[in-house]
C-alpha cells in the first residue's frame, strides 16, 4: 500500500502536467487569490490540449512524441510565468508546491535534490495565507525529511501539521506520519528489541491476546487481511509451519485489518485457521497496526523465546527454516500442499498460456489473442492504484480498439467480499468495455506469480511480452508505438 503523501506526489504532478499559458504580455499581478484563479482558468482555456494521438504509423508516432515533448516545455515556460506573475497568492504558491513535488517525482530523489525540494516546500508553508495549503506543505516538508531519515525534523512538521490542518483526513495522516517516524528513531521495532505491549482480546471476543502470554515460546505476529492476495498467497506455508511446529514451541498471533466481520468468519472457517486472531473492523486503523506502524500487508514479527525480534517480514520457506533454527530443531521441508507459485513473467518472454471464460461467458486465451496488441492486466476493485490507472487504461483502449489492440482485466476480487455481479456493475458503470476474467480462484495469478497489483503485462502481435507495468502516458505511448507495428 502507498502512503497517502507518495499519492499526492502523484495527483499533484498530474496536476502540474495540465496547467496552464501565460499572458502574452506582462500583467500586474492580481491583488487577490480569487483574480488569479480566473486568471488560471483563462490561461489554461488559452493553452489548449495537448497534440491529439497519432496515425498508426512509426513516422506520425515520431511526429507526436516531439510535438508532445515541445508542448511540455512550453507549458512548464508557461507556468514558471505564471507563478512570477502571481507571486503574493496562495494561488501561485499552491503551483510553486507542484512543481517542486513534480521534480522530486520525476527526479527519483538524490537527496541534495530532495534537500531542496524541503526548502522549497518550506518557504511555501511558510508564505501561506490559507490554513490548508500551509498545512499541505508543512506535511510535504515531513514526508521529505521521513524519506531522508531526519527523524526529529519529520515529527516535528508532521505533528505541526496535524495542529492546523482543516482537513480532518490530512490530520489524521499527518498523525500516523509522525507516529511511525517515532517508532523508526526510536528503533521500536528493531531486531533484537522487544515488540510495542498489547493486551487486546480476541476474535472470539473471550481469549486475552498479548505477546507476554507466549513467554518462551517462538511467536509470529502476522498482519494480514482476507482481501489481501499476498497474504493468502502465504497462508499455506504459514499453516504448514504452525502445523509441523506448534507441538514443540510455536505460536501465532494473527492481526486482520479486515473489515468484514462476516467475510472473515467464512475466511477462517473455511481456511481451518488454528491460531488466535485480533480483529476491531477498523482495517488499515487497527488499532495494532496503528501501534506497530504498519504501512504494508503481509507484515510479519517472529519472535524468540526471550521475547525479541528474531526477524521481520520472511516469506516462503524462509519462515519454516527460522523457526526450525530457533527451536533447535530439523526443517524436513513443507508438506508439498501449499498452492504452487509461477515465476513473473519478464520482457521478453512470451505470454504464458492460461484458458478462462470472461464475465460475458467467451473462453479466452493468450492463443485465441494472437494478432492482436494485447494489455493483460490484473487488478481488483479494492485497489487504490488500479483504480486510479484506469482512466488511462480506457483512454489507450478507447483509441485503439478499433486497430487491433485490446485489454483483458483479470480481478482479484474475491467471491467472499466483491461477487462477480458487483465487479461486472463497477466495469458498466465506468464503462471499461473490455473482456474481464473473474479470477476468484487466483490460478491465473499464481501461476503469473503476481504479488501486488496493479500489475500489467502489455503483448505485441505475436505473444511476445514488450513491456511490463507501464503507468499514465507512458502505457498509451507504448500501445501506439505496437499497434503501429505490422
Amino acid at each position: 500500500m502507498q502512503r497517502l503523501w507518495v499519492m499526492a506526489l502523484i495527483i499533484l504532478a498530474a496536476a502540474f502536467v495540465a496547467p496552464s499559458t501565460a499572458y502574452a504580455q506582462e500583467e500586474e499581478a492580481p491583488a487577490t487569490d480569487q483574480d488569479a484563479e480566473a486568471a488560471l482558468e483563462k490561461m489554461r482555456a488559452e493553452l489548449g490540449n495537448p497534440p491529439p494521438r497519432p496515425a498508426n504509423t512509426p513516422e506520425a508516432i515520431a511526429k507526436f512524441r516531439a510535438e508532445y515533448e515541445k508542448w511540455m516545455q512550453r507549458r512548464e515556460e508557461l507556468y514558471i510565468k505564471f507563478i512570477k506573475n502571481h507571486q503574493g497568492t496562495d494561488t501561485a504558491l499552491g503551483l510553486r508546491m507542484e512543481m517542486a513535488l513534480g521534480k522530486m517525482q520525476s527526479a527519483g530523489g538524490p537527496d541534495t535534490q530532495l534537500e531542496d525540494v524541503i526548502a522549497e516546500v518550506e518557504d511555501i508553508a511558510a508564505s501561506a495565507q490559507g490554513k490548508e495549503l500551509k498545512a499541505q506543505a508543512t506535511y510535504y516538508s515531513g514526508a521529505i525529511h521521513d524519506q531522508l531519515e531526519n527523524w526529529d525534523k519529520a515529527i516535528a512538521a508532521y505533528e505541526k501539521a496535524a495542529e492546523i490542518s482543516p482537513d480532518p483526513e490530512l490530520a489524521m495522516y499527518a498523525k500516523k506520519g509522525a507516529h511511525a517516524a517515532k517508532v523508526k528513531r526510536d528503533g521500536l521495532l528493531d531486531v533484537g528489541k522487544k515488540p510495542i505491549d498489547f493486551e487486546v482480546k480476541a476474535f472470539d471476543g473471550e481469549t486475552t491476546i498479548s505477546p507476554d502470554m507466549y513467554e518462551g515460546k517462538v511467536v509470529l505476529i502476522d498482519f494480514w487481511a482476507t482481501w489481501c492476495q499476498p497474504c493468502v498467497r502465504e497462508l499455506p506455508v504459514v499453516l504448514d509451519t504452525y502445523e509441523q511446529f506448534h507441538d514443540k514451541g510455536f505460536e501465532i498471533i494473527g492481526i486482520s485489518l479486515d473489515s468484514n466481520k462476516e467475510a472473515l468468519e467464512r475466511f477462517l472457517a473455511e481456511r481451518n485457521l488454528p491460531w488466535v486472531q485480533f480483529y476491531d473492523g477498523k482495517g488499515w486503523s487497527n488499532q495494532i497496526a496503528e501501534m506497530y506502524a504498519i504501512q504494508s500487508i503481509p507484515a510479519t514479527f517472529l519472535l524468540n523465546q526471550k521475547g525479541e525480534i528474531a526477524h521481520k517480514d520472511l516469506r516462503g520457506e524462509d519462515l519454516p527454516k527460522a523457526v526450525a533454527k530457533l527451536l533447535g530443531e530439523e526443517y524436513e521441508g513443507g508438506s508439498g500442499d501449499g498452492e504452487p507459485v509461477g515465476k513473473r513473467p519478464v520482457v521478453g518472454d512470451m505470454l504464458p498460456a492460461f484458458e478462462a471464460k470472461t464475465m460475458q461467458g467467451e473462453a479466452i486465451s493468450p492463443e485465441s489473442l494472437k494478432g492482436k496488441v494485447v494489455l493483460v492486466d490484473f487488478w481488483a476493485t479494492w485497489c487504490p492504484p488500479c483504480i486510479k490507472e484506469l482512466p488511462h487504461v480506457k483512454e489507450a483502449f478507447d483509441e485503439y480498439k478499433d486497430k487491433g489492440f485490446t485489454v483483458v482485466g483479470i480481478s482479484l476480487d474475491q467471491p467472499q467480499d466483491i461477487s462477480a455481479e458487483k465487479v461486472t456493475s463497477f466495469a458498466k458503470d465506468r464503462e471499461l468495455g473490455w473482456p474481464m476474467v473473474y479470477e476468484g480462484a487466483m490460478e491465473i495469478a499464481l501461476q503469473y506469480g503476481i504479488s501486488s497489483i496493479p500489475s500489467t503485462f502489455l503483448v505485441d502481435r505475436t505473444g511476445k511480452i514488450r513491456a511490463v507495468d507501464l503507468r499514465g502516458d507512458a502505457l498509451i505511448k507504448e500501445v501506439a508505438t505496437l499497434v503501429a507495428e505490422q
